[in-house]
Formats: C-alpha cells, sequence, structure tokens
C-alpha cells in the first residue's frame, strides 16, 4: 500500500513539470516567424513626409486675407465696434465715413511688431491698421491725433490736443487680437517753464530727452495710392441695366392716381472706388402733380429710394446694399 502511494505521488510531481515545458515550447517563436519590427516601429526608412515646404505660412495666408479684405470677399472684425463688416463699409474713426466713399487712399504692407507676419495700413486722412491673427482679420482705427507719423517698426507720433501741452512717441504691440502701445517719450508743458520730459515712462531731462532722439532714426512707412484697374469693367450704363434686369425692368412705369403720377427710375448714385469695386444703383420713385399742364416739364416734387444694389464692376455679379434701404414708395 505504501509503494502504491509513493508511485502516485511521483507521477503527481512529474506531470506538472511535463506541462510547463509544453506550454514553453507552445509560446516560444519558431524559427520561421518573423520577429522583426513592423516597418510603423522602425525608425529607419520612416516614410513621414515633412509638409513645411508646401504648407502655406502664416505670413502668406496674412496677404492672402487681406487682399480677399480689399477685395470685399472676406469681412473683417471692427475692434472699436465689435462687428464683423465688409471693408469698404468700415468708417473713419473720426469723420465716420465709409471708406468706400474715398476716391484716393493710400496703404502699405509692413510688420509692425517684427514677428513676421505683415500688418496692413491704410491711410484715410485716419490710420486703419489690419492684422490677420488665427484666421480673422482684425481693425483697429486711429484718429490723426492719436496716429501721426507711423514707422515700420511699430513706432509713431501722437499729440492729444493738436497743440504742443502733450505729445509724444509710442509703439505699439500685439497681445493675441488686443493692440496695445508702450510710451517711449513724452513732453508735458513744451515752451513754458513748467515743461517736464519723459523717455519711457521715466522723469528726464531735455538734454537726455534730445540724445535719446538722436538715437532714435525710425523709417517711416512708405504708402502706395490704393488703385483699381478699369481695364475690361462695365459702364455705368451696363451696370445701369443689370439693375433694371435685376428689379424686372422697372425703368420708366408709371402709375398713381388723383392726379398724381409716379414715374419708376433705375439709377447710378456712386461709381466704383479703390475699396468698392461697385456701382450703387438705386430704384428710385418720381412723385409728380399734373393737375397742370406742362408737370412731366417740372421737376417732380419727391423723390423716394425704394432699393438700392450693388453691380461688381468687373463681373456684374448683383450684392445687396450693406447699409440700411431708405423708406419709400411700395
Amino acid at each position: 500500500m505504501r509503494k502504491i502511494i509513493a508511485l502516485l505521488l511521483c507521477l503527481m510531481m512529474v506531470l506538472p513539470l511535463v506541462s510547463c515545458e509544453k506550454n514553453e515550447d507552445q509560446n516560444a517563436p519558431s524559427q520561421n516567424e518573423n520577429t522583426d519590427p513592423t516597418p510603423s516601429d522602425s525608425v529607419e526608412g520612416d516614410s513621414t513626409n515633412d509638409n513645411t515646404a508646401t504648407q502655406i505660412s502664416e505670413a502668406e495666408k496674412a496677404m492672402e486675407m487681406y487682399e480677399a479684405a480689399l477685395r470685399n470677399e472676406i469681412t473683417v472684425f471692427e475692434t472699436d465696434s465689435l462687428v464683423f463688416n465688409c471693408l469698404m463699409n468700415c468708417k473713419t474713426p473720426y469723420d465716420r465715413i465709409p471708406l468706400s466713399d474715398f476716391v484716393s487712399l493710400r496703404y502699405a504692407y509692413t510688420d509692425l511688431d517684427g514677428d513676421t507676419v505683415p500688418e496692413l495700413v491704410i491711410d484715410c486722412g485716419d490710420t486703419l491698421i489690419l492684422r490677420y491673427y488665427m484666421g480673422i482679420v482684425y481693425t483697429y482705427p486711429f484718429t490723426f491725433r492719436q496716429m501721426d507719423r507711423l514707422n515700420a517698426d511699430g513706432s509713431y507720433s501722437w499729440n492729444h490736443t493738436g497743440q504742443n501741452f502733450e505729445y509724444g512717441e509710442s509703439q505699439i504691440f500685439f497681445e493675441d487680437a488686443k493692440i496695445r502701445s508702450r510710451e517711449l517719450w513724452r513732453i508735458v508743458n513744451d515752451g513754458t517753464p513748467d515743461a517736464e520730459y519723459y523717455i519711457e515712462g521715466r522723469s528726464s531731462t531735455l538734454e537726455d530727452l534730445q540724445t535719446y532722439l538722436e538715437s532714435r532714426q525710425g523709417t517711416e512707412v512708405a504708402f502706395a495710392p490704393l488703385a483699381f484697374s478699369t481695364e475690361g469693367s462695365i459702364s455705368a450704363e451696363e451696370a445701369r441695366s443689370i439693375a433694371n434686369q435685376y428689379w424686372g425692368d422697372v425703368d420708366g412705369l408709371r402709375d398713381g392716381a388723383c392726379g398724381t403720377t409716379r414715374i419708376n427710375r433705375v439709377v447710378i448714385v456712386k461709381e466704383p472706388t479703390p475699396i468698392c469695386p461697385y456701382y450703387r444703383v438705386a430704384w428710385q420713385v418720381e412723385q409728380y402733380s399734373h393737375w397742370e399742364e406742362g408737370w412731366e416739364e417740372r421737376p417732380p416734387y419727391a423723390t423716394k429710394t425704394y432699393k438700392q444694389i450693388l453691380v461688381h464692376m468687373s463681373t456684374g455679379e448683383c450684392r445687396k446694399y450693406a447699409v440700411s434701404e431708405p423708406d419709400g414708395a411700395k
């Protein structure tokens, strides 16, 4: 009996060893099995392409966006009114005149903050700075007193009152989409015994300020006329005809009652400008009183604008006039 029990114990000890050896054989790779790393794991022959050369740089994107803004193909964000608007409808900060009303404008591309991405500067009597940031073109307006002489490094002269009570020079820089400025120098009460002089916010003497100014030889931004080509553009009469067809050939139609005649007219109210390559065309209603003879030879006693549209000077494309339309006869 003891022999049988001893034999069973020996068998129980041998069986686990056989099982472990079999499992190790199953887990061991065969000689024909490929154990090399897959191509995606290998650092040799990496097929990742360097797209740097084909990617559009931020500077190129900015230039494309500025040109699209000048063509009014995209809207810009006005930081003073916090709305998106076509550039041609943006207004000067001092007189509040739309840029589309200017027959003559000047512009320049320059990197004001040294980040290799240029800004677009428009001289309209005041100064309008356009900056591309994160897919949006922002506008920053300055009156002629806030920004007088703009240099290529972002420094500019200012005069708060138009007189010599306080004037100086500052330099702009950007924090994300916000525009900031740091003061370079300032003079208060110039020409009086109480004159004060400051350099970068610190009180100074006239002699030190003169030395500082001699060391600063800023290069003024070189503006060029913002011109547009009229080659291949449609005439004013063609634009008027396009608008008339757009409204269903209303020009010359008449109606009225009780001694009053209303005549529909399609007229050009504004020619294209450098910032607005559109004719502005109006559908107007003239009102006449014909109680007396010869009424057609007299001017209308009232003219009301019913609708307005824009007709592109090159393509003839019609688009809605952005400014709210005046009330008119219907």
